[in-house]
């Protein structure tokens, strides 16, 4: 079985090595058994983020639906510190 992901075919091994790859790397990061650097590493620059809702926008009020997911979590992160 292949799942289409933007035009690119991903088999469901593929979408699962993905994903335990990630899932991983981030448990690695939060336990500091690896760099935080890793953890963004996986977030190149054709990884987009595909809102939920359509009204999402970023600090800034623009969209987020096809921002970088790395200037997602960044944004993220600046709202979360913001706050605490």
């Amino acid at each position: 079985m292949t799942e289409t992901i933007d035009g690119a075919r991903w088999s469901r091994e593929e979408l699962e090595g993905a994903y335990q790859n990630w899932y991983k790397t981030i448990n690695e990061a939060a336990s500091g058994q690896a760099s935080w650097e890793e953890f963004l590493a996986l977030y190149t620059d054709d990884v987009v983020y595909h809102a939920s809702h359509p009204n999402e926008v970023d600090s800034n009020g623009d969209p987020l639906d096809g921002q970088r997911m790395i200037d997602v979590l960044l944004d993220l992160a600046r709202k979360i510190r913001t706050k605490y």
